[in-house]
């Protein structure tokens, strides 16, 4: 089979549509992880803001790690991981769902073109 300027065999195409076809399926299980990371995110900026609308019957306390926030009383309500709130995390996170995005859409139109869906 001709491929412009050399030859390849058919083991060697199908390894090669193989290879591609593994890749779009790690693209997938990583954009998958990063947009289930995006919903904690948004999970945690949601409860904040609730928390944060009735702040004189909370009593918000922070370590290294969480924001926890208890009721007037000491019972708790919610612990929140602070990197949800890290501008760093956040833009990495955001550039890290664009560039899968991106890389998926380019591997899926490689997939179109050899005739895979």
């Amino acid at each position: 089979m001709s491929t412009g300027r050399y030859f390849v065999t058919e083991e060697q195409e199908e390894a090669k549509n193989w290879r591609m076809l593994k890749n779009r399926k790690a693209i997938r299980e990583r954009l998958t992880r990063l947009e289930d990371e995006m919903k904690k995110f948004a999970a945690s900026w949601t409860k904040l803001g609730r928390l944060a609308d009735n702040p004189d019957s909370r009593v918000f306390k922070f370590d290294d790690e969480e924001i926890f926030v208890v009721n007037d009383r000491g019972q708790p309500l919610e612990r929140l991981p602070w990197c949800h709130f890290d501008k760093a995390r956040i833009e990495d996170l955001l550039a890290d769902l664009q560039s899968s995005k991106d890389e998926l859409e380019t591997a899926n139109r490689n997939m179109r073109a050899l005739g895979v869906d």
